[in-house]
């Protein structure tokens, strides 16, 4: 999906310039290992585990980074004002 692509796209470019937190690339590897091993057979009860609680953390970590960036943006009206993004 596009969507997938951009959020991609954007939380590499963070993480370039610094402003995201990067995930312990062990860490990453090991979610990346069981993704793997999950196509070629049925993961075990421990794995499944590690599986969601890895994922879990991940997802923290991203929106947590989205967030605090998001959270520094700020809008420019064309008479000079300037707002935060106000959350729906």
């Amino acid at each position: 999906m596009l969507i997938n692509y951009v959020f991609t796209l954007l939380i590499n470019y963070f993480i370039e310039i610094g402003v995201v937190k990067k995930m312990e690339q062990n860490k990453l590897d090991r979610i990346n290992g069981l993704a793997r091993a999950a196509k070629v057979r049925e993961l075990t009860e421990e794995e499944k585990e590690e599986q969601a609680r890895l994922r879990k953390e991940y997802v923290a970590l991203v929106h947590n980074n989205l967030r605090g960036h998001l959270e520094n943006i700020r809008i420019v009206e064309p008479d000079g004002k300037i707002h935060a993004i106000k959350e729906k």
